[in-house]
């Protein structure tokens, strides 16, 4: 391994902020490894010279495995881990889908964790970096988001716990809270919710405002712009611990307003 090579990985970089965070990353200088689930994937990633690993986060003999391969490739000493996988299946809480809330929580939070325990060998050698990506949606609850925003709360609760732990052998943890940018997760997960978006369900009306305020024009930001500010603070000596990209008052007023005007504010931005 030449002396000067930085190497990251990239969890669920087939498509969206993971690939477009492993494209930005390569254009530096990192030397990359992206876990995708499609060997299709994987060869479409490789053209543009990025190394790939197959890996389901949810498996735990999957994640051994990637484990395994870092160690081989960054020989033994990783300079940043982005947890970006993740998942969304919307849902109002008195109609989801047990196996769908699992399954989120599967994904965007015990998946990272369990990739998180298999690299921290290698990133405490490399005095490393481990980046959370959560969402705005961790402070901004949103109706039928109740499991995704859940999740992402619970990924930060985790990643403050981490970073107290390992701070002090040389393992830096930040958490990124990304707004609305432009991913396959939300085209994803808004054919998901059809099936809350039937006559018989009592929330039909609400989806249906829910799906038109996400669809709004302009509403969703160009990734590069996250990746390029997720590079940034890897990249520097010393950044703040939790950053949202962009900043947006939405984020700052959950966190300040009273439930009761935050509750008047959801209610007029989906009239």
């Amino acid at each position: 391994m030449a002396a000067h090579e930085r190497h990251m990985v990239v969890t669920g970089a087939s498509t969206g902020l993971g690939l477009t965070i492993a494209r930005e990353a390569k254009r530096r200088g990192w030397k990359v490894l992206g876990t995708v689930r499609r060997e299709q994937d994987r060869e479409r990633l490789g053209e543009e010279g990025i190394d790939t690993e197959i890996c389901d986060i949810t498996h735990e003999d999957s994640v051994r495995g990637l484990g395994a391969a870092v160690e081989a490739w960054s020989d033994g000493s990783l300079a940043a881990l982005v947890n970006n996988a993740g998942t969304a299946h919307p849902a109002p809480v008195e109609e989801i889908d047990l196996q769908d809330l699992r399954d989120q929580f599967e994904v965007n939070v015990v998946g990272h964790i369990a990739v998180t325990q298999a690299l921290l060998p290698a990133l405490r050698r490399g005095g490393g970096t481990v980046v959370m990506i959560s969402s705005d949606n961790a402070v901004i609850t949103a109706p039928l988001l109740g499991a995704y925003c859940a999740s992402k709360r619970a990924l930060e609760a985790f990643a403050e716990a981490l970073d107290l732990e390992t701070s002090e052998q040389g393992v830096r943890t930040l958490i990124v809270r990304p707004g609305s940018y432009e991913s396959d997760i939300w085209e994803t997960s808004l054919g998901r919710a059809g099936k809350y978006r039937t006559e018989a369900s009592r929330y039909r009306d609400l989806a249906d405002r829910v799906q038109r305020h996400a669809a709004t024009p302009g509403r969703r930001r160009d990734p590069r712009e996250l990746a390029v500010r997720t590079l940034d603070l890897v990249e520097r000596s010393r950044a703040a611990f939790r950053t949202t990209v962009p900043r947006n008052i939405e984020a700052t007023a959950a966190t300040l307003l009273p439930w009761s005007a935050y509750k008047a504010a959801v209610r007029r931005a989906l009239r």
